[in-house]
């Protein structure tokens, strides 16, 4: 899935995967019963899926709960 991005980063929630990529995209996939792909939704991914939320910024860091995720940017904010 990711051929031609440089994986950055991977970390893991409980039963969820998120993935910095490339020039700090992030990616996101796995269970998603409260949201915690940030995907805008709750139904759950088996592939990575882009969080178009964070398009145009840089993600540098990330990690995962049981049933939540936190990503943090090169701007200093922590999402």
């Amino acid at each position: 899935f990711f051929s031609g991005l440089q994986v950055q980063e991977v970390a893991c929630g409980d039963t969820h995967t998120l993935v910095i990529a490339g020039q700090g995209e992030l990616f996101s996939f796995g269970r998603n019963q409260n949201g915690q792909l940030g995907l805008g939704h709750t139904s759950d991914q088996l592939s990575p899926q882009p969080v178009v939320g964070f398009e145009g910024q840089q993600v540098v860091s990330v990690s995962g709960g049981a049933e939540h995720s936190i990503a943090a940017l090169a701007s200093g904010k922590v999402y």
